[in-house]
């Protein structure tokens, strides 16, 4: 796909309107301020692999089951699951 240094790709394009700012990593920034709030900046890791062990904790214990997600209808996981157990049990 021929693109020159000033023109945006086609796949691009098609994403979001060309007069609008391209989007942006807020989410994702988002996301590290709040793993370097509360795993990063608690304590000194003594190893990669224990500091690999608490920002997975984190992810899977915190950050996902609080998040609402756009596949689950903006819920979170856990109401998503009281929803779902409690249609299955009427």
């Amino acid at each position: 796909m021929p693109t020159s240094a000033n023109s945006v790709p086609r796949n691009y394009a098609a994403r979001w309107d060309a007069s609008e700012p391209a989007p942006t990593n807020a989410a994702m920034e988002s996301v590290f301020s709040l793993l370097q709030k509360n795993v990063l900046n608690r304590r000194r890791w003594t190893s990669r692999a224990e500091l690999r062990l608490a920002i997975v904790t984190w992810i899977e214990t915190t950050y996902h089951r609080r998040r609402r997600q756009q596949g689950l209808g903006r819920l979170t996981p856990v109401e998503f699951e009281t929803l779902l157990n409690a249609a299955h049990a009427a």
